[in-house]
């Protein structure tokens, strides 16, 4: 009987420390709509609908931060991860190619998600923003969400730059690239010709 009170006893503290350990988000206020929504909800950061390709970011604040100051860096980070996501897809493609990649070109990769890409991001529109104030214990915290939204064509010229980039600095890699490069095309190309236009 001991025994048995010993383990319930030992079983309720082991709930109480894992309930303190992992405090609940309380949400004090959310954006203009009643619940969070779909696009903010996911976990894809991007998809594409018709020829728009849209992707999801996220920022967070303080909760003494004014929420236009954190859409406003919601917006700068939609740029950030718009160039990671490509670079990632590069990344990918010279991986499943097994083709090894150099550092110089991997900097190249890198430096792209940063402020030193060389490029213009043309065509980047915000759609829509959503934002949560919550706390969690005591401290308060802003959760801003911003889809945005950028034509396949201009996505494109954006890859291309970054191609261009990585293959002037590692050109070993050009012809893994070019090969995708044109796979690429072709499928946006028989996606866009319906059954009628043939």
């Amino acid at each position: 009987m001991v025994n048995r009170f010993k383990l319930v006893l030992s079983s309720f503290l082991l709930t109480m420390t894992a309930c303190s350990s992992n405090p609940r988000k309380n949400v004090v206020e959310a954006g203009n709509q009643e619940n969070r929504p779909v696009w903010a909800t996911g976990a894809k950061v991007n998809w594409t609908e018709g020829e728009q390709v849209l992707f999801r970011s996220q920022y967070t604040v303080r909760g003494d931060e004014r929420v236009n100051g954190c859409y406003q860096l919601a917006r700068i980070d939609a740029s950030t991860t718009l160039l990671r996501e490509i670079a990632e897809d590069i990344r990918g493609q010279i991986n499943n190619a097994q083709q090894s990649i150099s550092e110089t070109a991997e900097n190249i990769l890198n430096q792209s998600v940063s402020s030193e890409f060389s490029g213009r991001i043309s065509g980047l529109r915000f759609l829509e923003q959503y934002h949560e104030r919550y706390k969690v214990s005591s401290t308060e915290r802003i959760d801003c969400y911003l889809l945005s939204s950028i034509n396949k064509s201009d996505y494109e010229a954006i890859r291309r730059q970054i191609i261009h980039n990585v293959t002037k600095a590692d050109p070993s890699l050009k012809a893994v690239l070019n090969k995708k490069q044109i796979e690429f095309f072709s499928n946006i190309k028989n996606a866009n010709e319906s059954p009628s236009s043939q």
